[in-house]
């Protein structure tokens, strides 16, 4: 991914410890006919809830943003995944379409 795009999945390591505890990052999805980036993440239930996935997130959009001039990206999760879904919401997505069990959200970066 980064060698055509200059993004893709990164991984969330706690400074104390070097311990991994999750991943975040972007993907390609092709939606409408349009391939937008995705974003997509999987925070370790420890350490939910801390803030972790909130400041990673804003860093991540803020690459996209600022380095990259992405204006629109998705995030899709299972229509059963709440945390997921409470994520997106604080990071400023907004709930777009459900797409089978799927709840597909976006964000226009010159929001963030």
């Amino acid at each position: 991914m980064y060698g055509f795009f200059e993004y893709g999945m990164w991984v969330i390591v706690l400074k104390e410890t070097s311990e991994i505890i999750g991943r975040i990052g972007f993907d390609n999805r092709q939606v409408d006919g349009e391939v937008v980036p995705e974003m997509g993440y999987v925070i370790d239930p420890a350490y939910q809830n801390t803030g972790i996935g909130y400041e990673c997130g804003m860093a991540a959009l803020l690459y996209m943003k600022e380095s990259l001039g992405i204006e629109h990206i998705n995030c899709l999760m299972p229509k059963d995944n709440f945390r997921s879904e409470m994520l997106a919401k604080k990071l400023g997505f907004e709930y777009k379409t459900t797409i089978n069990n799927y709840k597909m959200y976006e964000i226009f970066t010159q929001f963030i």
